[in-house]
């Protein structure tokens, strides 16, 4: 049986049949609130296979997470190369997330 999975892994590799590997991050933020300062920390949730973020469709590029919640009423972004994030609602700016941490939660 052992031989039978070698072989067959090797047969998978030589023939670059891709592995199904789904990757999941939390991005953890500090929550600024423009005009009620610091609330507590939010925690976002990417699935970089099924392309969410926080169960919404986002966008995710090597330098950026960007999706919509609220029916579309507010535009979260977060810049994955400097940690930081915004939170807009209705256009307009009304918090940041900032010292943005990223941890993987699956395979």
């Amino acid at each position: 049986m052992t031989n039978v999975r070698v072989l067959l892994t090797v047969a998978v590799l030589a023939f670059g049949v891709p592995t199904v590997s789904a990757e999941k991050l939390e991005v953890k933020c500090e929550y600024w609130h423009k005009r009620l300062g610091q609330l507590d920390d939010k925690t976002n949730r990417i699935d970089l296979d099924a392309r969410t973020c926080n169960g919404q469709p986002c966008t995710i590029s090597d330098t950026e997470f960007k999706w919509q919640e609220e029916a579309g009423r507010a535009d979260l972004r977060i810049d994955r190369v400097a940690g930081e994030g915004t939170v807009s609602y209705l256009s307009d700016m009304i918090a940041d997330q900032k010292n943005c941490k990223t941890t993987k939660t699956g395979p």
